[in-house]
Order: C-alpha cells, then sequence, then structure tokens
C-alpha cells in the first residue's frame, strides 16, 4: 500500500441505525445469518483465525408488511 496522507474513515453504524429507514417504510427483519467460511486448504494461505471477533459476511432477510 502507498503512505496515507490521511487516516482511512470507518464509521461505526449499529446494526439497527442501518435498517430503521427501512423499518419506517414497512420493510422487516425477517432473517440474519453470520455464516463462517471453511478454512484455507493451502498453507499460507488467508485465514480468518485470528479475526474471530470480525463476522466474514452478515446475511440479512426482509420482508414488506
Amino acid at each position: 500500500m502507498h503512505p496515507q496522507h490521511r487516516p482511512p474513515r470507518y464509521f461505526h453504524r449499529p446494526l439497527h441505525r442501518r435498517l430503521e429507514p427501512a423499518s419506517r417504510n414497512g420493510i422487516v427483519l425477517d432473517g440474519l445469518e453470520e455464516p463462517g467460511y471453511e478454512r484455507p486448504s493451502e498453507p499460507g494461505g488467508l485465514s480468518w483465525s485470528l479475526l474471530t471477533g470480525v463476522p466474514q459476511a452478515l446475511v440479512c432477510q426482509r420482508q414488506l408488511r
């Protein structure tokens, strides 16, 4: 990576804040999964084993009600 002159912007947004606009318009969350992936099969491959507090993916299912 090239040196960065400014720190990157990271914004923490709780899940309820992300879903609030949809909820106000009648869209509700009716499914939530945090699936994991298999470990890499080759040595030296990328691994999530050191990032146990970070979900690999967050999948939301919503419905209009």
